[in-house]
């Protein structure tokens, strides 16, 4: 059991004690704000560890992304020049690819 498991368990048990209280108690305020604090580190805890994981993919689609978009250009350009060996290029998407090309060296 790691250490943020312990403290969901005392709160779990702090929040069953509370369930019994009167609500208009000071006891009942003072149990509220004790699991308040118990619950703080806990919030920032998951809200960190779900930070780490956005970043993360957030990296992952910033590379990913340019990067198959490159990866899909080249092969694509690849396929073009091999058509273009043999004096024909069957598809438009080919044409249009070639053209491009054609264009940016020109």
């Amino acid at each position: 059991m790691n250490t943020f498991d312990a403290v969901e368990k005392e709160i779990q048990e702090k929040l069953e004690e509370m369930s019994k209280l009167d609500v208009t108690s000071e006891e009942y305020k003072v149990a509220a704000e004790n699991v308040t604090k118990l619950m703080n580190p806990v919030i920032e805890a998951k809200r960190l560890k779900d930070d780490r994981k956005l970043r993360w993919s957030k990296i992952v689609t910033d590379v990913v992304i340019p990067v198959g978009t490159t990866a899909t250009s080249v092969v694509m350009m690849l396929v073009c020049l091999k058509y273009e060996e043999k004096g024909a290029i069957t598809t438009r998407v080919g044409q249009k690819i070639l053209d491009s090309v054609t264009r940016i060296k020109n």
